[in-house]
Order: structure tokens, then C-alpha cells, then sequence
């Protein structure tokens, strides 16, 4: 292997040897140039079709675990005024993946309802009346004797 001369460290040619003056940069217009570089603004609505698009492409859960637990037991708690209550690990995700699929039934209906006004944006009136039907529909199931 061929010897090579070794390079010093970095030196800086500004620096002056007397230590009572301040340094001059070499070249003031390259220092007035240098700006920070601005963070990326994206238009409005481009990170939510982003994140759509993800939740979409993906299986996952879209609650945490852990909350959603805490929450459930909270609920059978109250429910049942016993402290004790036990559940299996298939009970929670079958709990937690039929919520996720109404929450998301819901939106949908409520996305609907918002179109069909012309409007673009759910609001509170639109998810709460989705809400309501979903409630009288599945009481007319239970009417019908169809829903254990």
C-alpha cells in the first residue's frame, strides 16, 4: 500500500496569531448567505390524505391497548358493581376491534350525511344524529329478538 502524506486536522487561515484582534472571515459575503433551512409546509389537507391512506393501507389496531382496558374495566365496573370482574385477552380484542369497526362505520355515516348537506367538514349534529339512528336500529334488532 502506497504511503500517503498525512493531511492536518483543520486550520483555520483567519485565525491570527495575535490573540488581541478579533478574526475576519475570509469572505463576509458567504457568512451573510448562510441562512437555516425552513421546514417543509405541506397544503392543507395533503398530511391528512397522507395519514388516511396509511390507516387504510394498515391492519393495526387504532387504539392503544391500555387505555382501552382501563376504560372497558371502568365500564364493567360500574355495570356490574362488582370489583372482580376477569376477562381473556381474546374478549378484549374482540371488544376492541368491534369498537373500532362501529367508530369507524360511524364516521363514514357521518361523512355521508355531511356530502349529502354539500358540506365538507363532519360535524357534531352529524356523527350525533349517525349515533341515534345506530341506536334505534340496533333496538329494533333486539326488538325482533335477532341480537343476543
Amino acid at each position: 500500500m502506497a504511503r500517503i502524506k498525512a493531511t492536518p486536522k483543520h486550520v483555520d487561515p483567519n485565525a491570527s496569531k495575535d490573540k488581541d484582534k478579533p478574526a475576519e472571515p475570509a469572505n463576509k459575503r458567504t457568512i451573510q448567505t448562510i441562512k437555516v433551512r425552513k421546514q417543509r409546509r405541506y397544503r392543507p389537507g395533503t398530511v391528512a390524505l397522507r395519514e388516511i391512506r396509511k390507516f387504510q393501507r394498515g391492519t393495526e389496531l387504532l387504539l392503544k391497548r391500555a387505555p382501552f382496558r382501563r376504560c372497558v374495566r371502568e365500564i364493567a365496573m360500574q355495570a356490574t358493581e362488582t370489583a372482580g370482574m376477569r376477562f381473556t385477552q381474546n374478549a378484549f380484542l374482540a371488544l376492541q376491534t368491534s369498537a373500532e369497526d362501529l367508530m369507524t362505520e360511524l364516521f363514514r355515516k357521518a361523512q355521508r350525511r355531511a356530502l349529502d348537506r354539500k358540506k365538507i367538514t363532519i360535524t357534531a349534529k352529524d356523527f350525533a344524529r349517525e349515533f341515534q339512528e345506530h341506536q334505534e336500529r340496533v333496538t329494533v334488532v333486539q326488538a325482533l329478538g335477532g341480537g343476543h
